[in-house]
């Protein structure tokens, strides 16, 4: 991958594949890393130019030093907030105890990781189950449809209509019901809709009523988990 010179800074610049996308991104990485993420390869000559095409835009995002995140000792299930615990017993489990997550633990080498991902991927699944056929109904999307998961940070969810399957991020169990609702909403309203033009959130706004502005609330959550 090439290098170039933005004023005082040297940029990385590093291509990601991606076909399924339908546009190119650039991403900004601080300190000096530009991520340009496109639906076809492009060459040296290509990346350079949009580097030098949103120089200004990565310059000013690069010299933005990010703010640290700060960790609490709490963890978020569907909205309410928990006191973090670990305690020790025969057998790693979690417990939701009055207002207290409780990961329990057989020693210390146990990845304390791995048992709360496990716990978030079952919360998220049951509650996937228990909506997702009545929600499709509402759509009126009358084929199977296959529903994976996956631990992703970077969206809630995916669908990929020419394969008739939807993918979830185990991490939607941190949020409330309505939130999760909408997300389940969202990707069945793309077997209609590829994009989001007008006509998906037409859709949307008939289907999930005030939906832009529960979408805008639940990107404005900033969870700072312990885990």
């Amino acid at each position: 991958m090439p290098n170039t010179w933005i004023n005082d800074l040297n940029i990385e610049i590093i291509q990601e594949y991606k076909p399924r996308n339908r546009r190119t991104y650039i991403k900004p990485r601080y300190p000096n890393t530009v991520i340009i993420t496109s639906p076809r390869y492009l060459s040296n000559d290509e990346l350079l130019n949009l580097c030098k095409k949103f120089e200004s835009y990565i310059y000013k995002t690069l010299k933005k030093k990010p703010k640290e995140k700060v960790k609490t000792n709490t963890i978020h299930l569907f909205g309410e907030m928990y006191n973090f615990k670990v305690l020790y017993d025969l057998y790693n489990h979690i417990e939701i105890v009055d207002k207290d997550f409780i990961c329990y633990i057989k020693d210390d080498n146990t990845n304390i990781n791995a048992i709360i991902d496990e716990y978030y991927y079952k919360r998220t699944k049951d509650f996937i189950e228990y909506y997702f056929d009545t929600i499709k109904l509402d759509m009126n999307l009358n084929f199977d449809i296959k529903v994976s998961y996956k631990k992703v940070k970077t969206y809630y969810g995916e669908c990929i209509p020419s394969r008739r399957e939807v993918i979830f991020s185990i991490n939607l169990a941190r949020y409330s019901p309505i939130y999760f609702k909408s997300v389940i909403y969202h990707e069945l309203a793309h077997f209609y809709y590829r994009g989001h033009g007008d006509d998906f959130y037409i859709l949307m706004e008939k289907k999930f009523p005030n939906y832009k502005r529960i979408q805008h609330e639940m990107r404005m959550k900033r969870y700072q988990d312990i885990y």
